[in-house]
């Protein structure tokens, strides 16, 4: 079943804009060399929408010694501050974390859950696991020359490590350490261009008083170096009541300051972000759909004028999406290609897109790389994508200052199949 449209509580014109944070897990744009990056998406093109995100557990990790008998083999790994920003990424807005997802992380690598103190967390690397600090973290993100950075953070979640829920006395010692590591950040940061979002870790759509508390506390002495909020945990969510009741309380809260969504895990939990008040809204979506082989190609365009009829006509005409606003190249690979409505075509991904790959190449030619198993399909398909899924974010911003968000995302929502079908 279709769901129904939450109130759009996000249509307020005088919020700052949507913008989309694309993770740059390893310290780069997936899939782009530096010069196709700015040939596809040039910084003065994209700079009203797009972020940069760093993570930095794979960006700044480097060899702690070498053994004394073999010198080419290191003793160990840690995080340093030697590392810099590269040339081709400062004309990017960007946000330094330590991870978008640690749960997420410690689920890629089949560990039960993260290990956490009061001095450190344990950080997934490609090198291992391995003890980031405070101190540490600050360092690393300071030789990145972030514009805004999130503290280390600490997210205790019973739905995804297969543990006992977290007891009241473990969620207060997550929410003392956050802020306790938040402190040390603020007490450290000397660079007056940059600022931080403090780390609000949600559970549930009730959100602790005494952490909110403690954030406005520490918002109304910071205000300077304090720019956002972002909100950890938001994939975890159950459905968008508990969306909209956690940016409910949020806007009710603080009105004029950054709301940020690190990660989300699927259109659906963006579009709730993005009507809820967010304006940061951190995803790996194009990445993730060019892996699995699948193009974004909901429309986007045609929700102002497009008639009821004209509507019946294109969901039925692209009734092959699935719940992200995709088209799967992948699922008929196997057996017969020839059937795939893709097969023969000369259009592009979507019409009127003006990406490098649909400006250049047709649907059978990228179906055709698919087929191959060509590695230039995902490069294609990712340019697509992230083209498309900026276009979204402009057309979010539209429905916004037109007070007309909801429709926004009813019209998108129409296109969607629900998972169960």
């Amino acid at each position: 079943m279709k769901r129904s449209a939450p109130p759009a509580s996000g249509d307020v014109p005088s919020r700052p804009p949507i913008r989309l944070l694309l993770h740059a897990v390893d310290g780069v744009v997936p899939y782009l060399s530096p010069n196709l990056l700015k040939r596809c998406f040039p910084p003065n093109h994209v700079s009203d929408v797009l972020w940069v995100g760093i993570s930095v557990r794979d960006t700044c990790i480097v060899p702690s010694g070498y053994n004394a008998k073999d010198k080419t083999k290191p003793r160990g790994y840690t995080f340093s501050n030697s590392v810099s920003v590269d040339s081709w990424m400062r004309d990017y807005h960007r946000v330094t974390v330590s991870s978008f997802d640690l749960l997420q992380d410690a689920v890629q690598h089949k560990a039960s859950s993260t290990t956490v103190t009061n001095q450190h967390v344990m950080v997934w690397t490609a090198n291992g696991r391995h003890p980031l600090t405070p101190t540490l973290y600050y360092g690393s993100a300071k030789g990145l020359q972030y514009h805004v950075t999130v503290p280390l953070n600490d997210m205790i979640q019973k739905k995804v490590v297969h543990e006992p829920p977290p007891s009241k006395k473990q969620r207060d010692a997550a929410i003392r350490r956050t802020n306790e590591w938040t402190n040390v950040l603020l007490e450290q940061q000397d660079c007056s261009e940059s600022t931080v979002w403090a780390p609000l870790l949600i559970d549930g759509a009730t959100l602790d008083v005494s952490q909110i508390e403690l954030l406005d506390e520490k918002i109304q002495t910071n205000k300077r170096r304090i720019s956002g909020i972002a909100l950890i945990g938001w994939p975890y969510l159950n459905n968008w009541q508990e969306r909209q009741a956690v940016c409910a309380s949020i806007r009710q809260q603080w009105m004029d300051i950054d709301v940020a969504v690190l990660s989300t895990q699927s259109l659906t939990q963006l579009l709730d972000a993005a009507i809820g008040g967010c304006n940061f809204i951190g995803t790996n979506l194009p990445t993730v759909w060019a892996q699995d082989k699948k193009a974004f190609v909901c429309d986007l365009v045609s929700w102002r004028q497009v008639s009821n009829s004209k509507r019946a006509r294109m969901e039925e005409k692209e009734k092959l999406l699935d719940e992200n606003g995709c088209t799967d190249l992948n699922s008929s690979t196997s057996s017969n290609p020839s059937q795939h409505s893709w097969f023969r075509s000369a259009q592009p991904i979507v019409l009127d897109c003006h990406c490098m790959t649909c400006q250049v190449h047709s649907r059978s030619y990228i179906y055709h790389l698919v087929c191959a198993k060509e590695l230039l399909a995902e490069i294609l398909l990712f340019v697509h994508n992230l083209h498309h899924m900026l276009t979204l974010v402009r057309e979010l911003n539209a429905a916004r200052l037109q007070g007309r968000g909801q429709e926004l995302w009813n019209y998108i929502q129409s296109q969607l199949r629900p998972k169960d079908e």
